[in-house]
């Protein structure tokens, strides 16, 4: 039996023994973990959507666009800051 195995009868030995008035507690707490990732899966997704969506522009726009960024965080960051 693999450790995955083990470890899924262990739950599933825990999950029996306990008391029928905690059981929606305990489905609300195992949601939970669906929910965190489904938030991640969809981040991830989010993420990937912006790989590659340089490569649809043409050189002159991308380093048009790499001139004014580094414009932009050149003003950004040479600001004194007053204290």
């Amino acid at each position: 039996m693999t450790t995955t195995e083990k470890t899924y009868q262990s739950i599933l030995q825990k999950l029996s023994a306990i008391p029928v008035e905690h059981l929606e507690q305990v489905d609300e707490f195992l949601a939970q973990f669906s929910h965190n990732r489904q938030a991640i899966e969809e981040h991830r997704k989010a993420v990937l959507s912006l790989a590659g969506s340089w490569g649809d522009m043409s050189e002159q726009d991308f380093n048009e666009f790499r001139s004014e960024s580094k414009k932009a965080g050149n003003e950004l960051f040479s600001r004194e800051v007053d204290l």
